[in-house]
């Protein structure tokens, strides 16, 4: 199941409004997913991770979409795994 998160577009006051814990997040361009990523928690939270990924290398993102979890690191390779499956379905 993809991030259950509402898409928002990346702005600033949109960063500073995601939340300050452990998940998953997700960056876009228009309706492309650019990528996924997970915070720890700890000073490794979803808003350092969004302000940190789009301000570098995830610039390009218009839009991002973000899940608190306890376990960032299951989740993150569960939505790695359903891409996956889906870009196997599409070249099959």
């Amino acid at each position: 199941m993809p991030i259950g998160g509402e898409r928002r577009a990346v702005n600033r006051a949109v960063l500073a409004e995601a939340p300050e814990a452990p998940g998953v997040y997700a960056l876009y361009k228009g309706d492309a997913l650019l990528a996924y990523g997970s915070a720890f928690g700890g000073t490794i939270t979803i808003r350092s991770c969004l302000i940190e990924r789009c301000s570098g290398a995830g610039r390009e993102a218009t839009h991002c979409a973000w899940e608190i979890c306890i376990d960032p690191a299951g989740r993150e390779r569960a939505l790695m795994e359903e891409l996956r499956g889906s870009c196997n379905e599409k070249s099959a």
